[in-house]
């Protein structure tokens, strides 16, 4: 009997042919490639080009690409019905095109959902404003209460926690399950979170943030004058209670630029200095507006960079006169990449007899000026245990939400079930076997015999190889195999490869992760590699917070991998054809297996392919028997 379709492509009913009907293939994600996220998809889908259809695509093909609005270029919202019932929302991608006909591919399930997670890096969930703490952490092991961030036990080369001999050289660890709620929170894809409660990813770089980059800068909130040899020129200075944490301030008033490109100069509020000379015909012969100079080492020889008006207003107290110069809410941007040295001038007369008995003084400020502010520099140690400078989620593996989670999965032999297009279900092949209690009984679908079967399936070898990054500094062995009973396979070949590399164990229970060693003449200077490969650890829940790598390939597939290693020993794939209905493909959720009474085993489903009416092809996976 033939079956009714519906197919809309941006809420729009396409007009069918007679004949058509869509066979939709769902692909199981369990024993796939990790590295190719597999997606439930149609074949190529053909539909007449009647004016209807014409008028929905946006008239794509007949005219110009720019007044197609791209259309053939981008993917569009598609939603299937079959006999009255909802199968899928997805996606439609127009393949081509003729006189009479357009072709359509549409894939629904895992695109939808890792898309999203593919398209973003870990390092946007630093600036996300979420709930899930923490963005920043202080720089060094700070004790309580932010010792759940410092395992006591990970040595990053040169020192450790116990006795805290050089904390400047301690990063911080993230905790996954953060990591992936957040991921959550940002994408609005869920079911990501709940299996990874005790890892944790330790971070190796120190890449600044632009909050960092203000924090790190000279700040101004005191300030301090300085004049020179001629005492009519006033410039801004460091005041005793301002900050340089970045060390560019030379001799107080000389900012050091020469590394940098650009320099953001920023009023929070008001700035507002006062000048004051003993005499009322002298007060108006200087200056206030703020001038940015390019100088040399000494602040002579300046070059005019920008100017920032100042607001002057006369003041005298009877015995004393002057003005006070104020200037709100200015944030600049000044290239300096053509100079070395900037100087801020803000007050100056031209009058040659104005050597003595005039003074200025910083009234309020409130001044961030700030080198290349949107490029990633290096945290540092500021050791004060109350400033967090040390950005987490910018300094977690430079690498995409969907590779982060594609790698944990690999780890715990999980694989993503897609319930929708914002759903997702993490499932083992453990999952599926607990599964059977509650597996399709597909006894009366049987559609005639059984249509072949084979020992083999997918690209397996006899030796199946899982393997971690390779990294120079990783001494021992951590990588595994799956086995595959069958001497007419190749001899081996690599299944999965993770790109977190494994982490030494050395004597006292300390974790090797040496981005720090000591090099330079005498051995004796510290060097910083941020190029170490990233890794993952496990939270150890003793006395004090300690961190294990447990993670050997070896050890996962006699634990997580077992069900797995079980199922692919000696394999055997069958092909079938089942009667299937609407309802049925509707709710069909491929880590549950099938079961039929006449071949007396339980099967995981690898394929289903619709065909004509209500026939389906299945290509099934023989479960283990207990």
């Amino acid at each position: 009997m033939a079956v009714i379709e519906q197919i809309y492509i941006d809420g729009q009913l396409f007009e069918q042919s007679e004949e058509g009907n869509m066979e939709l293939v769902f692909q199981s994600p369990l024993f796939t490639d990790l590295d190719s996220i597999v997606s439930n998809r149609t074949n190529e889908v053909t539909f007449p080009l009647t004016a209807h259809n014409r008028r929905a695509m946006n008239l794509a093909g007949i005219v110009s690409p720019e007044s197609s609005e791209l259309y053939e270029y981008r993917k569009h919202a598609a939603s299937y019905w079959r006999d009255g019932v909802h199968i899928f929302d997805g996606s439609a991608t127009l393949l081509s095109w003729t006189a009479t006909e357009v072709s359509f591919v549409f894939t629904w399930g895992n695109s939808e959902a890792f898309g999203k997670l593919f398209d973003t890096k870990l390092s946007a969930l630093q600036d996300f404003n979420m709930a899930v703490p923490p963005r920043y952490l202080p720089y060094g092991y700070t004790g309580a209460p932010n010792a759940q961030y410092y395992p006591a036990n990970i040595s990053f080369g040169v020192g450790t926690i116990a006795g805290l001999p050089q904390q400047q050289y301690i990063h911080p660890s993230m905790e996954v399950e953060k990591i992936l709620l957040s991921i959550e929170s940002h994408t609005g894809v869920s079911g990501l979170s709940g299996k990874f409660g005790d890892w944790i990813v330790p971070l190796l770089t120190k890449k600044t943030t632009p909050t960092v980059n203000i924090l790190q800068a000279p700040k101004i909130i005191q300030g301090a004058v300085h004049r020179t040899s001629l005492p009519h020129a006033v410039y801004l200075a460091l005041g005793a209670n301002d900050t340089d944490y970045i060390g560019m301030v030379n001799n107080g008033w000389i900012f050091d630029v020469g590394e940098f490109n650009t320099l953001t100069f920023t009023i929070n509020g008001t700035l507002g200095y006062r000048l004051t000379i003993p005499s009322a015909e002298e007060s108006a012969t200087f200056s206030g507006n703020i001038r940015i100079l390019a100088t040399d080492e000494d602040g002579n020889n300046g070059v005019l960079l920008a100017t920032i008006p100042t607001i002057a207003n006369s003041w005298t107290d009877g015995t004393n006169y002057g003005q006070e110069f104020t200037v709100s809410n200015v944030n600049m941007d000044i290239d300096v990449s053509d100079y070395a040295y900037v100087v801020f001038l803000i007050a100056s007369s031209s009058a040659e007899e104005l050597t003595q008995g005039y003074s200025v003084a910083i009234e309020r400020a409130n001044i961030n000026i700030v080198p290349d502010i949107n490029e990633p520099q290096e945290v540092l140690y500021l050791g004060n245990s109350s400033i967090a400078n040390f950005p987490t989620y910018a300094n977690l593996p430079d690498w995409s939400m969907g590779q982060f989670i594609k790698n944990l999965m690999k780890l715990s032999g999980l694989f993503a079930n897609v319930k929708s297009g914002t759903e997702v279900e993490l499932v083992s092949i453990g999952d599926v076997y607990d599964r059977r209690r509650q597996a399709y009984d597909w006894t009366k679908r049987l559609l005639g015999a059984v249509q072949t079967i084979s020992p083999t399936f997918e690209d397996y070898a006899q030796r199946n190889t899982l393997k971690f990054a390779e990294d120079n500094s990783v001494n021992g062995s951590y990588n595994g195999a799956l086995q595959v009973d069958n001497t007419t396979l190749d001899a081996e070949k690599e299944l999965m490869s993770v790109d977190f590399a494994a982490t030494d164990t050395e004597e006292g229970n300390i974790l090797n992760v040496p981005i720090y060693s000591y090099g330079g003449e005498g051995g004796e200077e510290v060097e910083y590699n941020g190029n170490v490969t990233p890794r993952i650890l496990q939270r150890q829940y003793n006395t004090v917070f300690t961190a294990a790598f447990n993670l050997s390939f070896a050890r996962l597939v006699e634990t997580v991998y077992a069900d797995y290693q079980r199922t692919i020993l000696r394999p055997r794939v069958i092909t079938v054809d089942v009667y299937i209905e609407a309802r049925e493909l509707a709710t069909l959720d491929l880590s549950t297996p099938c079961y039929f009474e006449q071949l007396g085993h339980y099967y995981a489903i690898l394929n289903l392919t619709t065909k004509e009416g209500h026939r389906a092809t299945a290509t099934l996976l023989q479960l283990a028997d207990q």
